[in-house]
């Protein structure tokens, strides 16, 4: 029996919406224009195209898939960020919107230090995102700013691969890239350093895992209390840290009070909170001695 795009998209969004997800509708139609390799505004536009039933097969597949948690990045192998598409598998994080966040403010750094100087002497100016995962971060502060100097780093072999195909997607080439557990094996020195590490609580995660969720462990993991890669990642970042660079983290909405005293008590400066749209704190910068004028 033939079915209309309309007709599987209320069906799946009804079935999503009583399993409990928020966003029934959105991730119906994302699943559906992906098998139909449209675009969501087609789908609402002409909901009384047919499905074949190959197409009709792949589609129920995919909404079974994100019924038993499975992220829709994962489903459909990418994720829209900074207006980049990311290919995604499940050996990195999803990228989430809040993370726009340490791109933005990463940028508006950068450029500060850009200000008055020559092409030729922003080749020089170096900048390193770890734990970079799908490469999100990096790929995207290089994607805007084409002559700095970019680096990436990841623990995980397979995140680096799937980071080394969305830089040569978005970027062209391949950048400078590292497997490194944070900074022990990246070389040099650096005017800005980034990094979104996991940060939940161990409890935290292991609950998150219970209920099946496909994200690895590697990527979320923080510890006891979800800090201890900011224990290493803050002084080993001032040491790779030119005077006046600086080091912007992404952190857990209650964990801005003990990262800035981590920060502080490195010898970082001008330590500042950025919140996010729902008002969380989520970024934390610091500047190496020197504060930019």
């Amino acid at each position: 029996m033939a079915f209309t795009a309309g007709s599987l998209l209320r069906e799946a969004g009804r079935k999503l919406a009583d399993a409990g997800f928020e966003s029934a509708s959105l991730d119906a139609q994302i699943l559906l224009a992906h098998v139909l390799k449209r675009s969501r505004e087609f789908l609402l536009i002409h909901s009384d195209v047919v499905l074949q039933q190959q197409e009709q097969a792949e589609f129920e597949l995919f909404v079974n898939r994100r019924l038993a948690g499975e992220a829709i990045a994962y489903i459909v192998g990418e994720k829209e960020f900074f207006n980049y598409k990311f290919k995604i598998t499940p050996s990195v994080l999803v990228p989430r919107p809040e993370t726009e966040l340490l791109v933005e403010h990463t940028l508006v750094f950068l450029q500060k230090v850009l200000q008055n100087i020559s092409d030729e002497q922003q080749k020089t100016i170096r900048y390193h995102d770890t734990c970079t995962g799908s490469g999100c971060v990096g790929i995207s502060v290089k994607a805007m700013l084409p002559l700095i100097d970019v680096s990436v780093s990841d623990i995980s072999k397979d995140a680096l691969a799937v980071c080394k195909t969305n830089m040569v997607a978005i970027v062209g080439y391949e950048i400078p890239y590292f497997e490194s557990n944070l900074l022990d094996a990246v070389p040099g020195t650096f005017m800005c350093i980034t990094a979104n590490p996991p940060y939940v609580s161990t409890d935290y995660t292991n609950m998150l895992m219970e209920k099946k969720l496909k994200e690895p462990r590697i990527a979320l993991d923080g510890g006891v209390d979800g800090l201890d890669f900011y224990r290493k990642l803050i002084p080993d970042a001032y040491k790779k840290l030119q005077e006046g660079g600086a080091l912007l983290v992404e952190i857990g909405e209650e964990q801005a009070l003990s990262v800035c005293e981590m920060y502080s008590k490195t010898g970082f400066t001008d330590i500042t909170v950025y919140k996010d749209l729902a008002g969380h704190d989520r970024i934390v910068f610091g500047v190496k001695n020197e504060v930019l004028s």
